[in-house]
């Protein structure tokens, strides 16, 4: 591929750099020749994340649009939404300290193990308070919290009062349910 080749040209697969040994690991990588037939043994040269450039047979490889390789906030954004690109969205997104993503209405969390004052502050809570929209800001856990309670209240221009559910689940908050109904 030339330098004046565009991006969007490119064509993307994913590709486990593990072999398939690590699940979720899958990431990726620029296909520089593509193979010749659609038979699944045959091989195709890649170009990957780190540089290095590899041969991958057909059957190892999937297609892989470019949205999903930028970290978008909410994972329902993406164009080709599998696992694939779900576990890249989440780790892109840790490692640039990004821990809470969206999907939809929900909202993951993947643990930092370090403390961020600023993240849980008043002012930052403010920010989310009577929130209308959720891409307005980056998710976070407050704007869950929000529209729960201006659900649970039937306020706001698109709330109707409504029973809800929030569900914690993982290794600190494993069967945690908060139900709330009037």
């Amino acid at each position: 591929m030339s330098k004046g080749d565009a991006k969007e040209e490119e064509l993307l697969v994913w590709w486990s750099p593990s072999a398939g040994r690590i699940q979720g690991d899958r990431e990726p990588a620029i296909v520089v020749e593509p193979s010749e037939t659609a038979d699944p043994d045959a091989e195709l040269t890649i170009k990957t994340i780190a540089g290095s450039v590899e041969t991958i047979k057909n059957k190892d490889a999937a297609t892989c649009l470019s949205s999903s390789t930028k970290g978008l906030p909410d994972i329902l954004d993406l164009d080709d939404f599998s696992e694939d690109s779900m576990m890249y969205t989440l780790r892109t997104r840790y490692k640039e300290g990004c821990w809470y993503t969206y999907v939809g209405p929900i909202l993951i969390s993947i643990n930092p193990f370090q403390w961020n004052k600023d993240l849980y502050s008043i002012e930052q809570m403010q920010k989310y308070k009577g929130l209308r929209s959720t891409s307005s800001l980056p998710p976070h856990l407050f704007a869950i919290a929000d529209t729960a309670l201006q659900n649970l209240r039937g306020v706001g221009d698109v709330c109707e009062l409504h029973n809800q559910s929030i569900v914690i689940s993982g290794e600190s908050g494993v069967g945690f349910a908060c139900p709330f109904s009037f």
